[in-house]
């Protein structure tokens, strides 16, 4: 999935949604996505870890 294409999956639900989503009581958080290369990751420290081991090759 390209990060347009997650950008455009993650957008935020409407009326009809966000009623689904109290019904059922079904939260919905914010992700921080960190990039490094051709890879994703959710925790910083990975994606930081990923970095040196790129530099050091």
């Amino acid at each position: 999935m390209t990060s347009k294409e997650n950008q455009q999956s993650s957008q935020a639900p409407n009326a009809e949604s966000n009623t689904e989503l109290v019904k059922y009581g079904i939260t919905r958080t914010q992700v921080d996505y960190f990039y490094c290369g051709k890879y994703r990751y959710t925790d910083l420290k990975d994606a930081i870890a990923q970095a040196r081991r790129d530099t050091a090759a």
